[in-house]
């Protein structure tokens, strides 16, 4: 069986999302691939309406409280090949168990702090001085450790692999090509006046209060072109928006949603903001948003204009001045039927399932060999 291992527990992040739509793909094509989830009783209905356009198609799904239930259940099972997402401690003890087994473990690395900041030594790890506050030294050693239990990695940050490989010379390694999204359940349906800022988690390096910043410099144009702005996620940063929001008395334009099914949101509104601190390549969010025919307006960090193209995007500066410019001119500017138009050309010919299906089919059969 091969064990694609999916944690759910504080929301479903967008490599995740991928995943579970890439091999239930495969496994219309293969009898052996198996859906692992940390998660509840829910977990599976949440995919269901979620996550998944049609039906289910793994051989076999599992729910798992924790990972303590995780690890008795993979020493218990048969994996000739495990899958699982970025580098913990977790990640050090299941492919340990699977490589006594003889299998075969791959990783997909979507932390941008792990692949900007890991080292290929251990004496590079200990000395490595991490100045960025969002990285501890603690996760570049639990890190390398992981790295020496895998056979193959796939990394979503194109600007790392040639240093990747250079300091993993045991680990194949690859990078994801154009992520995708279902185009079938992220289309452009009849638009209303509304922005979305969308997030797993509300968290300092995915940016939600700059919009909230921003928002408040120019309410009044917003109001006046009768828009508003949903925030959807949770985490940490929740009750500091909030308050922000209440603060400024903006919450009739600016309002917090928590989660919600986003294909049920993406197709109505007219703008998508993609804010991370460092990297919003390849945000899921976004393509999902891209898809649905919607602006995108973007902070301009890492590899962001490789798919935040001009004709449907707009990309600002790290501050609240720049963000609120962009969406003045996104208001007054644009041609917003022109800007719906382009995305989804360009969500079809370059974000379509296949591309991935293909690279994920070719990267099992190399493990299989």
């Amino acid at each position: 069986m091969i064990g694609i291992i999916i944690n759910i527990t504080d929301g479903c992040g967008g490599a995740e999302r991928r995943l579970i739509r890439i091999f239930n793909r495969i496994a219309l094509e293969r009898n052996d691939i198996r859906l692992i989830i940390i998660g509840n009783e829910n977990s599976v209905d949440i995919i269901k309406e979620n996550y998944i356009l049609g039906k289910l198609n793994f051989k076999e799904i599992v729910v798992l409280p924790r990972y303590r239930s995780l690890i008795k259940y993979l020493i218990l099972q048969k994996h000739s090949i495990l899958l699982s997402v970025d580098l913990n401690i977790a990640t050090i003890l299941i492919n340990t168990i699977i490589k006594l087994k003889s299998g075969k473990t791959m990783t997909v690395l979507a932390n941008y702090y792990q692949a900007k900041n890991i080292k290929g030594s251990l004496i590079g790890a200990l000395k490595l001085k991490v100045n960025d506050i969002r990285t501890k030294k603690n996760e570049i050693l639990i890190a390398y450790f992981a790295m020496k239990t895998i056979d193959y990695m796939d990394c979503l940050y194109p600007k790392y692999e040639t240093r990747l490989k250079e300091e993993f010379t045991n680990v194949k390694i690859s990078i994801t090509p154009n992520s995708f999204t279902d185009l079938e359940k992220f289309f452009p349906k009849k638009k209303k006046n509304l922005m979305v800022f969308s997030a797993a988690r509300l968290e300092a390096i995915k940016n939600p209060i700059l919009l909230a910043k921003a928002v408040e410099l120019i309410q009044d144009e917003i109001r006046k072109h009768k828009y508003q702005i949903y925030i959807y996620g949770k985490g940490y940063q929740e009750k500091y928006i909030n308050s922000f929001i209440l603060d400024n008395k903006i919450e009739d334009i600016l309002i917090m949603k928590g989660y919600s099914d986003m294909s049920k949101v993406l197709p109505q509104a007219k703008v998508f903001f993609s804010l991370q601190v460092d990297e919003n390549y390849p945000s899921q969010s976004m393509i999902e948003a891209i898809a649905s025919g919607c602006c995108i307006i973007a902070t301009d960090v890492g590899d962001t204009s490789k798919i935040a193209k001009k004709e449907f995007s707009l990309l600002v500066e790290n501050d609240k001045e720049s963000l609120a410019k962009g969406i003045l001119v996104y208001l007054n500017e644009m041609d917003q039927c022109k800007i719906e138009i382009n995305a989804r050309k360009f969500a079809e010919k370059h974000l379509n399932i296949e591309t991935s299906v293909n690279y994920f089919m070719k990267i099992l059969n190399k493990l299989s060999d």
